[in-house]
């Protein structure tokens, strides 16, 4: 009969090797994508809802008397 080891860890060492890499990879795959085109479009949306449009611009200038 043979016997097994016991553990006092809930973790082996391979298997926190592998967790951290599901983490990374996690995060490489799926954090930063959605961290950098949230950082990206909030810019654009920035950008865009500053300007004035060009036909409001022309109306403007339209009906300047002056």
């Amino acid at each position: 009969m043979k016997s097994k080891k016991v553990s006092l860890f809930f973790f082996s060492f391979n298997n926190l090797i592998s967790i951290r890499f599901e983490w990374i990879f996690f995060s490489v795959t799926y954090v930063c994508p959605i961290v950098i085109l949230t950082i990206t479009y909030t810019r654009i949306a920035i950008e865009l809802w500053g300007q004035t449009g060009l036909l409001i611009e022309e109306k403007k200038n339209f009906f300047d008397v002056n």
